[in-house]
């Protein structure tokens, strides 16, 4: 990994006089860490590095892109964990060349993709970030983009069946329409019986100030145990400062038996020259027909945030779990709690 590195680093010394005449290379980074209180019911707080944008307790990227017209290539080195002497250790996050073909009705994409094409707006359903393999886009007509994903391993040892393979693709397709918004669409097949997955997203914003989402994912379709149908609603508006909106998930399995899941999440924000505050609330509600039980939980993020520069942001907050369950629909044993100081740049 060190060589890939010294690559990275070379090909910056080297990018303006190797690449100028007729290609560009960019390189940019991102880096989020900070720290964080822990608690967890009546337990001794504990203290620990934490980047709350990233979500992991710290992040770091740095990504070189190349492009010479009509094909290019991209590689991003990542190292994410407590930036300790022994970890984290950097790996390759995505590493993939591209070709466009036919005044660019054509996209071949192969490698460690970091593809969001035909993924959902809301909550990124569909895409193909570190995922290995060949990807197909068709191109037609302006702000249609359809084609198919075909996964693939550099694993001698873990190569499947080509029979297997083929059974394994994924389909995709997004359609722009300006002044009304975007959708996404695709289906991700599998060489297990009953374990397919379907997905539909809308992006809305025919209205001024005002963005409609709307997510459906459809999964292990066929399988009356394990299949599910998940939904999310998002309503978001903005008028100068001011940002409010509120968003809605629900969940339901094909077993009449099995729990299903409903949320309420109402969000603002208002911006103030450089600084921000914002909060958001969550409840959530699992009910169980066996059992005829009921469980709840509630989340809240109160935040401040200041603006360093255009790409840096400090973030002073707290999440805060309560109830039964936490946002992922788990058991909460105790209340959980993290108050978190974290610092965001992007380069």
């Amino acid at each position: 990994m060190k060589k890939a590195i010294v690559l990275l680093l070379a090909l910056a010394v080297l990018g303006g006089a190797v690449f100028a005449q007729d290609a560009a290379i960019a390189f940019s980074g991102y880096i989020d860490t900070g720290i964080a209180v822990f608690t967890e019911g009546s337990a001794d707080p504990t203290l620990g590095l934490w980047g709350d944008d990233s979500g992991k307790t710290s992040r770091f990227n740095l990504q070189a892109a190349y492009t010479n017209g009509n094909y290019g290539a991209t590689a991003r080195l990542r190292a994410q964990g407590d930036f300790t002497e022994d970890y984290p250790v950097f790996f390759v996050n995505r590493a993939y060349v591209w070709g466009e073909m036919f005044d660019g009705m054509v996209k071949t994409v192969a490698g460690r993709l970091g593809d969001y094409t035909w993924s959902t707006a809301a909550n990124d359903i569909g895409n193909f970030d570190t995922m290995t393999g060949f990807m197909l886009q068709i191109k037609p007509i302006e702000g249609l983009n359809f084609g198919v994903m075909l996964p693939a391993t550099s694993d001698a040892t873990a190569r499947p069946l080509l029979k297997d393979a083929l059974a394994d693709l994924n389909f995709g397709a997004a359609y722009d329409v300006d002044g009304i918004g975007g959708f996404r669409a695709g289906v991700d097949l599998s060489p297990v019986a009953d374990s397919t997955m379907a997905y539909f997203g809308a992006e809305i914003t025919a209205v001024e100030n005002f963005v409609f989402y709307l997510d459906y994912q459809a999964t292990d379709l066929g399988n009356d145990v394990t299949g599910s149908h998940y939904l999310f609603q998002e309503v978001d508006y903005t008028m100068d400062a001011l940002n409010v909106g509120i968003d809605l998930e629900q969940q339901f399995w094909a077993y009449t038996d099995a729990p299903i899941y409903l949320s309420f999440g109402p969000y603002a924000s208002y911006s103030m020259d450089k600084f921000v505050l914002g909060a958001a609330f969550t409840y959530m509600m699992e009910t169980e027909d066996a059992a005829g039980d009921t469980f709840s939980g509630i989340y809240i993020n109160p935040y401040a945030k200041y603006l360093l520069a255009a790409k840096a942001t400090i973030e002073l907050g707290a999440k805060i779990n309560t109830g039964d369950i936490d946002g992922a629909a788990s058991p909460l044993a105790a209340d959980k709690g993290r108050y978190y100081l974290t610092y965001t740049w992007s380069f």
